[in-house]
């Protein structure tokens, strides 16, 4: 062993007597690892994740959709819950994804393109690829 360092080697260790001891769990903080790029993973999460493109429906598909809605109008007191099949855009990213949500229709405004749920929700009758219930079972089969 080098001499210069003999001397120190079997001194007692210095406490402050000022300042009390820092506890364990803070000392072991300050050796963590650091995090230098914070929300990079969340970042490459989001940027990974896959959205849909809206469909756009042929001019037949379009036809058979708007004369569901027409029946469906003049037999919403005997229609019950309907499943639609529609787009909901994606908040952060180019596209979204296509749901299929079961709901009680109030009202088809036809002039404002929207379907109004009992629950006084609104849905773009645009955005809605297909629709079905059973009172389509023997009508549109």
């Amino acid at each position: 062993m080098n001499p210069k360092y003999e001397k120190i080697l079997h001194a007692e260790h210095h406490y402050s007597s000022k300042r009390k001891l820092m506890p364990l769990y803070d000392r072991a903080a300050q050796f963590a690892p650091f995090a230098a790029l914070t929300g990079h993973g969340a970042a490459i999460r989001e940027t990974a994740r896959l959205t849909e493109e809206e469909i756009e429906l042929s001019p037949e598909e379009t036809e058979e959709l708007n004369r569901k809605f027409l029946y469906l109008q003049n037999h919403l007191d005997s229609a019950g819950e309907v499943t639609i099949t529609h787009f909901v855009y994606d908040r952060y990213k180019y596209g979204g994804k296509y749901v299929d949500t079961r709901i009680k229709i109030r009202t088809i405004d036809l002039t404002r393109r929207l379907l109004i749920t009992a629950d006084k929700k609104t849905y773009d009758i645009d955005l809605i690829i297909d629709i079905d219930c059973d009172l389509f079972h023997n009508v549109f089969d």
